[in-house]
């Protein structure tokens, strides 16, 4: 992650241009999201032994993904396989 301020900071220093700010500014939002929910689900525990259910159930979980720019909008369903 300081890896990635540092290139937002050199990049802005760089041209102090917004394209050149812009892109290690998404990589950075995108990592901090997907770091973010990457921590759920599983800590269900009373910390007495074992025997709790940790993650997410075996199954099937359709995913439906909507994607809109201006006034155009698609949607698409996924489906996601838990072993």
């Amino acid at each position: 992650m300081l890896g990635v301020l540092l290139a937002m900071r050199l990049s802005y220093l760089r041209g102090r241009r917004r394209l050149g700010f812009a892109l290690p500014l998404a990589v950075f939002v995108l990592y901090a999201v997907l770091h973010a929910v990457s921590c759920g689900g599983g800590g269900s525990g009373s910390g007495a032994g074992g025997g709790g259910q940790n993650g997410t159930p075996a199954g099937s979980y359709p995913l439906i993904i909507n994607a809109i720019s201006g006034s155009v909008q698609h949607q698409i369903t996924v489906t996601l396989i838990v072993n």
